[in-house]
């Protein structure tokens, strides 16, 4: 974009990686804000702070194809560290504002939210899912270097296996028109048919220069996002996707060459999907298979977290987050099924409501007939499932004979408990938390049930600073509260609920039609009996 079509009516910018970027002034840290041109107008899809970065292709290993550096942001002119291929404006923070700025002209972005961010780009691209199935070769001296001629060149030709077409430089956009008018959010598949030194329809093998030294084969899968505009040439096309490639490569030079250089093996490196807080697209992140979460807790923590300008509270590239993991745990039970339901009517009335996913257990679940003493045992279900959706652990979701075990494990309960059909209550939830996950949580006694609307501003708070689900008992009844409605200036609260009492399957419309998960008031609660709520608390992990 030129200087003189600056304005910020075309440059958009979401309010959660603004609040990122006035963070990071904030603190003196510099980075970039990277996104892409839609017909004059530029999106910005994410940012990253780049303190201690110097090369741009380090930036853009980190970015799904078609997604580049469009400005950076620091409290000087120029970031002496960085240095760009194209010019690009200028953030900083001037009376508690963003002002971009670009040959000597200054104007605020347009912001708009996360939702309206990921419909632009979802209108205005095509999502590309690049699969690239190979061996690398590498010398035991870890000292990589890869033929990338063989793989990326104007000449390389792609294949769409769903809309069997072939993408390559020459075809003068055809490949576009080819493209039916449907979501592909999901990404297409793309897979590579043909490069430069090939002349059969073979996988492509990335290859060191030959040596004396020993030879090992290093085998990857890289599923890598591209975003191509719709009104994109095919040459555009081929050029977003080459750059795709280079990024996996770029990523695995950075693991193959800080690898143990005496190891007499080399690790299996595999790519992962991640939805950052606040980008309109998912990253990819390679990780070596032969680590575990915990081995790579170091890397996350001091290199990952503070790249994409999150705090090391929450786990976000675990791979328990990522969107490549196939969730067996969740897969026939519906997820987040609240999401579907209107908002109450209430005046001033603010909503809070659980972060992240969680799966609905309820009974009569797993062929396990649990009617009429299992809520309990179901709603502590929820309550692991939402610690395994967010990558806190990966432990299975414990059965009501496990759970039992855990509670005589523990002393709370003798050992004749195992294998009874007795209730379980508040306290024993949060006691199979913590020694089952290592989960503190929070107990809120109420003496009676016409007293818990009055808890409103605290369940608020909750929900506000945890966002995790809630486990409530009373009277012979247990139940998940998801969230709160609350009002500052009447009190009133409104109470979103997941009644674990049903039995029936896995119908949405059932469930929301007859309300097993839905907006309560307060007379829902059995006015005289008394509540035990457990408020898990998160674990501070990365």
């Amino acid at each position: 974009m030129k200087g003189k079509d600056l304005d910020g009516e075309n440059i958009f910018i979401t309010d959660n990686i603004l609040h990122k970027v006035v963070a990071c002034l904030k603190a003196d840290r510099s980075g970039v804000l990277v996104g892409l041109t839609i017909r004059g107008e530029i999106l910005i899809t994410g940012c990253l702070s780049c303190d201690d970065i110097t090369n741009t292709s380090q930036i853009e290993t980190w970015l799904p194809g078609g997604i580049s550096v469009k400005g950076e942001f620091n409290q000087s002119k120029n970031n002496k560290n960085l240095s760009f291929s194209e010019p690009i404006f200028h953030a900083s923070l001037i009376n508690h504002d963003v002002i971009i700025s670009f040959d000597q002209q200054k104007t605020k972005p347009r912001t708009i939210t996360l939702t309206e961010a990921r419909r632009m780009l979802q209108d205005s691209t095509f999502s590309l899912k690049l699969i690239v199935n190979t061996k690398v070769d590498v010398m035991n001296n870890g000292r990589l270097s890869v033929r990338s001629e063989n793989l990326i060149s104007d000449e390389t030709t792609f294949f769409v296996p769903s809309l069997n077409i072939l993408i390559k430089s020459c075809d003068d956009g055809e490949f576009v028109k080819c493209f039916p008018k449907s979501d592909f959010s999901n990404g297409m598949e793309v897979k590579i048919v043909k490069s430069k030194s090939s002349s059969d329809n073979v996988a492509p093998v990335l290859s060191c220069q030959p040596s004396s030294h020993a030879v090992y084969q290093v085998p990857v899968r890289f599923d890598g996002l591209c975003y191509v505009n719709k009104d994109s040439s095919s040459n555009k096309i081929v050029t977003d996707l080459n750059m795709t490639l280079r990024c996996f490569l770029h990523s695995i030079n950075v693991w193959l060459e800080s690898y143990n250089k005496t190891s007499t093996s080399l690790p299996v490196l595999q790519f992962f999907d991640f939805n950052v807080p606040g980008w309109c697209h998912p990253v990819s992140i390679c990780y070596p298979a032969n680590q575990s979460d915990d081995d790579l807790a170091q890397y996350r923590r001091e290199t990952l977290h503070p790249l994409f300008c999150e705090s090391c509270e929450r786990p976000i590239f675990r791979r328990a987050n990522s969107l490549n993991l196939d969730k067996e745990f969740s897969k026939e039970l519906l997820v987040n099924p609240h999401e579907t339901l209107p908002c109450p009517k209430l005046v001033d009335g603010k909503v809070y409501t659980v972060h992240g996913l969680y799966s609905y257990h309820h009974y009569m679940q797993d062929n396990f007939n649990d009617n009429g003493w299992g809520c309990a045992y179901r709603s502590l279900q929820t309550l692991m499932s939402w610690f395994r959706h967010q990558g806190y652990t990966n432990k299975p979701i414990p059965t009501h004979h496990e759970i039992q075990q855990v509670l005589v494990d523990v002393g709370d309960k003798p050992k004749e408990f195992v294998g009874t059909r007795k209730w379980i209550g508040s306290i024993e939830v949060n006691n199979v938390l913590s020694e089952y996950l290592g989960v503190t949580s929070k107990i809120m006694f109420v003496s009676q049930g016409s007293e818990l609307e009055g808890r409103g501003r605290e369940l608020a708070m909750h929900f506000d600073n945890q966002g995790t689900p809630v486990m409530i008992g009373g009277g012979v009844l247990a139940h998940t509260i998801l969230g709160v409605c609350f009002s500052e200036t009447s009190g009133e609260t409104r109470f979103l609920i997941l009644d674990p009492h049903y039995t029936g399957g896995e119908d949405l419309k059932t469930i929301i039609d007859k309300g097993w998960c839905g907006w309560k008031r307060g007379s829902f609660w059995d006015q005289k009996a008394y509540y035990n709520l457990c408020l898990p608390q998160r674990p501070t992990l990365c």
